[in-house]
């Protein structure tokens, strides 16, 4: 019989969308096909002009801009990244590193600071596969945020009368309040779900949402001051229990 063989599928990398700007075109045509060949979604811009036109008008992963250019230098488009696309991963690249550009560039917030020379190409593919790692791990943790969100959140209330309805819509309306609010009802009625509902639908969703059972504490208040029980027709002369503290 003839053996099959199967091939081991390598891991799904996640795709970013690169801008590589450099007034040297040899330079942009190598790290697009490069980039290209891995994947990824490239543009490139000849100076620091048009790589705003771009930013403008898209949304990109990921910067690579020489720092010497014609005009207006890369640390002036870092600047200009940062405002705009905060969340975008920039990455500075020289040729002709001095202090005073690496101190500029960490103070505008440059993600990573490269020196071209012969390991050019190879530090930067492995600034982007350590940057689209960590697009792969948000994107998982938005979509766990979002699904806990769900459960967590009014889809998980169930009612369509109007009394429900009057619930669903006092929830929208103390949800982005920062006022305490006092939750009543019988044992059962879902108090803890509209207090999860209320917390995931504020401003404080991304805080964590911490229940306390304060039944318990009659138990601990025993444990830590004691108690002393009164003698009853079932127990004659009482019981004391004696405190942990004092």
């Amino acid at each position: 019989m003839q053996a099959t063989k199967i091939a081991a599928k390598e891991p799904v990398r996640e795709m970013a969308h690169i801008l590589v700007v450099d007034d040297e075109r040899s330079i942009c045509e190598l790290l697009e096909i490069t980039f290209r060949k891995e994947g990824h979604r490239v543009e490139i811009a000849n100076n620091v002009e048009s790589a705003k036109r771009k930013l403008e008008s898209q949304i990109f992963d990921i910067v690579i801009s020489d720092v010497r250019m014609p005009g207006e230098t890369g640390v002036d488009l870092l600047a200009f990244t940062k405002e705009i696309a905060p969340g975008t991963f920039f990455l500075l690249v020289t040729g002709v590193p001095t202090l005073d550009t690496a101190i500029a560039a960490i103070n505008a917030g440059a993600d990573r600071y490269v020196i071209k020379d012969h390991d050019l190409v190879d530090q930067l593919r492995r600034a982007v596969r350590s940057v689209t790692e960590s697009l792969k791990w948000k994107k998982e943790a938005g979509y766990l945020r979002r699904e806990l969100r769900r459960l967590t959140g009014l889809d998980n209330i169930i009612g369509q009368s109007p009394k429900m309805r009057a619930i669903f819509d006092l929830i929208q309306t103390v949800a982005p309040q920062t006022s305490r609010v006092l939750i009543t009802g019988e044992s059962g009625t879902g108090k803890e779900l509209v207090a999860r509902a209320i917390h995931e639908n504020s401003q404080r969703s991304q805080a964590p949402f911490i229940t306390i059972n304060c039944g318990a504490f009659r138990i601990y208040e025993r444990r830590f001051y004691g108690r002393e029980r009164k003698p009853t027709r079932f127990v004659s002369g009482g019981a004391r229990r004696h405190a942990v503290y004092g």
